[in-house]
């Protein structure tokens, strides 16, 4: 029986703090996204669409490029709307404040709202998104479909549960390319930064992941051990294009096709400063600072209810990741595979 929904990232700017690893991708990732923002076909008012945005940070940089592409191209009068869109639980006060900070992307005839669900549903009206774009996301599933023998982390899951999880991502992927078909207009473009894994799901974090796992089995009872996923799964970067082979015909007659496909490998931030500094503490906080980011509410979940002590149980949980992750900075390191689609909606 699946169980809840993936809870969204840890709050209060939290994430924002500590998410450099993703905003690296969107970097490697924004190139694709300024060349399909200079082939989109001209829309009044012009929708940009963040599929996935959390507190927002990552997100400026992409919306600048496709904003200063669009006013080039069709000028300051075509209203530019972005609509940032995350689960109910996000954080969007950070988002709000982000907003509002000297960092924004706010201008004249630009405006700016806030989507509190899923990405898994329909979020627009029909044919009104003329750029879309989603960074580190497609890997979270709407539903998690099983908890994990001895680990949280799919992958290390055994056979039964790695199929569970690798036909849920499958799933979960034909839905939301689906909405997106709805939404997007003739000629829009839908740019998907992703991470890559093997047929397994590893997608080569699995070794900070295991110093996580083991910390938490000290300070957690095995019952609330048993109870915590990580709902992620890496599906393998060739799926991709197997899906659009010939292009892809979406239940109500969108055709989307597959227009290019780069790969990039990705180090966890603040390894290459390790290399010339060989400060294996900083390395190992920046490290368990970014796999807080992401995973401390999915964990908090497993949890008894009954605990007064959870702040202080997480922060001794984390700590203890530090430690490993510290005792061996190259060999805990994340190396990810980015891929990066450029999805065009054709008729």
């Amino acid at each position: 029986m699946a169980l809840t929904s993936v809870p969204a990232m840890v709050g209060r700017g939290f994430y924002n703090a500590h998410s450099a690893t993703q905003a690296n991708a969107s970097e490697l990732a924004r190139p694709v996204l300024e060349r399909a923002a200079r082939a989109v076909p001209s829309a009044s008012p012009f929708v940009m669409a963040d599929y996935g945005s959390s507190q927002g940070r990552n997100s400026l940089a992409p919306v600048r490029g496709v904003l200063s592409i669009a006013r080039e191209r069709f000028g300051p009068e075509i209203p530019f709307c972005v609509y940032h869109t995350d689960l109910p639980a996000n954080d969007f006060s950070a988002l709000f404040q982000v907003l509002q900070s000297p960092e924004s992307y706010a201008a004249e005839n630009v405006f700016s709202y806030a989507v509190g669900r899923t990405f898994y549903d329909a979020l627009f009206p029909p044919d009104t998104v003329s750029i879309g774009w989603t960074a580190n996301t497609v890997h979270w599933l709407k539903t998690i479909p099983c908890t994990v023998s001895g680990h949280i982390w799919p992958a290390r899951g055994n056979a039964e549960e790695r199929a569970a999880f690798s036909a849920a991502a499958q799933a979960d992927w034909t839905t939301f390319m689906t909405a997106r078909a709805r939404e997007m207009r003739v000629g829009a473009r839908l740019i998907v930064d992703a991470g890559g894994g093997d047929a397994d799901g590893r997608c080569g974090a699995e070794a900070a992941l295991d110093c996580l796992n083991e910390s938490l089995k000290e300070h957690v009872r095995p019952e609330e051990h048993a109870r915590m996923v990580i709902g992620g799964w890496f599906r393998p970067p060739s799926d991709y294009p197997s899906f659009f082979e010939n292009g892809w015909r979406a239940p109500d007659g969108q055709f989307l096709k597959l227009l290019s496909v780069e790969h990039h490998p990705l180090d966890t931030a603040g390894f290459d400063r390790y290399l010339e500094d060989h400060d294996a503490h900083a390395f190992a906080l920046e490290l368990t600072a970014t796999f807080r980011a992401f995973t401390e509410t999915s964990l908090v979940a497993g949890l008894d209810r009954s605990r007064a002590d959870k702040d202080a149980l997480m922060d001794a949980v984390y700590d203890g990741m530090r430690r490993r992750v510290e005792a061996d900075p190259r060999g805990t390191v994340a190396r990810w595979d980015l891929v990066v689609l450029d999805i065009e909606r054709s008729e």
